[in-house]
């Protein structure tokens, strides 16, 4: 079976939380004066984590995204190093670097994907939910992108959430599309309105995985408030997310994302 790290699985949603770029009112249509409430609370909430990550509103000024980070897994005391290139809207590429050379590439080029592993070799086509997740997760973080667009709707399901220092809404979304994706919770802060966790369910061709992402510490970037530091919790394994470095508008060819044929390397080599 094609090697699958589990870890290179997580990576791709690091992300995930600077895809705030908008916000107006989602849900259902409004029936009574309960629900005119509990929608005009959703759409206050939305606006405030829009002003809270992108308070210049600057975020539609972004073409391309270069965004370094180091991995850490202290239970096996591994260091990685993970490079993630964005290309608005369709294409993004995950570069994972393991201390013993191996490096795993994950690309989204349109409607096709892949991963690879260098020097081994060894390639895998993505397809399926996990595709559809890929370009989800893309489309999350593209640029002027709203809220109502990524979700079809928000519910409130929790007024008085505890994540460590925070008190928090906990907020269920429901993906937008017709692929019945999994919901993802966030947990947003009732004070600043950043996001301090955030529940994932992640196709992959094992199945389905829980991932639990809560952000410790944020920084802004260019003028952008961005999670310097998540701790990711899957299957009983933490890992630790520092980021090292962000940069926009990047001059990031086409060619960056063609599947180029890996030899695998022999003893000989």
């Amino acid at each position: 079976m094609f090697y699958t790290d589990k870890l290179i699985l997580i990576f791709c949603l690091f992300t995930l939380t600077l895809f705030l770029n908008g916000a107006d009112d989602i849900g259902p249509e409004k029936k009574s004066a309960s629900s005119v409430r509990q929608e005009d609370l959703i759409s206050d909430i939305l606006n405030k984590m829009e002003a809270a990550v992108d308070p210049n509103q600057r975020a539609e000024e972004v073409k391309t995204l270069k965004t370094v980070m180091d991995i850490t897994v202290p239970s096996q005391n591994i260091l990685l190093k993970v490079t993630v290139l964005d290309k608005f809207p369709d294409k993004t590429k995950l570069i994972q670097e393991l201390p013993n050379g191996m490096r795993t590439v994950k690309v989204l080029n349109g409607d096709k994907a892949w991963e690879t592993i260098e020097p081994a070799g060894k390639s895998r086509k993505i397809t399926g939910k996990e595709l559809e997740f890929m370009k989800f997760e893309l489309f999350m973080k593209t640029p002027g992108v709203k809220l109502k667009e990524i979700f079809k709707s928000v519910e409130i399901e929790s007024k008085n959430e505890i994540i460590g220092d925070f008190e928090c809404y906990k907020l269920k979304c429901i993906p937008a599309g017709s692929l019945d994706l999994p919901p993802i919770t966030l947990f947003v802060d009732k004070t600043d309105f950043l996001t301090r966790r955030m529940d994932v369910q992640l196709p992959t061709p094992q199945g389905v995985i829980d991932i639990q992402n809560k952000i410790k510490n944020y920084e802004i970037i260019n003028g952008r408030n961005v999670p310097s530091e998540v701790e990711i919790t899957q299957g009983g394994m933490s890992i630790l997310k520092r980021l090292i470095s962000v940069d926009e508008n990047i001059a990031l060819p086409d060619t960056e994302f063609e599947q180029i044929k890996i030899q695998a390397k022999t003893k000989t080599d």
